[in-house]
């Protein structure tokens, strides 16, 4: 489903991916944030980057948004850390 999900973010103007971090499973061989980072590339996104760690995604989206741009974090675990970041950051 790697090619599915990487062309579901075609909608969006930017979108910065961290790191995937397995909850109670097994990582799955091959599917990475890097990799995925590279099928929306493949697939004709205008702009989407790898930023790595999670920790990393409220600096570099600082640096992204503009007045007006709307901002989503997706995803499990800790990633609402990034919103609270963003705004200390702006």
């Amino acid at each position: 489903m790697l090619d599915d999900f990487a062309r579901s973010f075609y909608g969006a103007d930017v979108v910065l991916i961290t790191d995937i971090y397995p909850a109670s499973e097994e990582p799955i061989e091959g599917v990475t944030a890097a990799v995925l980072a590279d099928q929306l590339e493949r697939f004709g996104h205008r702009n989407a980057v790898y930023v790595g760690h999670l920790s990393g995604a409220a600096l570099r989206l600082a640096e992204t948004v503009q007045p007006g741009d709307l901002v989503l974090t997706l995803g499990a675990g800790n990633v609402n850390q990034v919103a609270d970041e963003l705004l200390d950051a702006l």
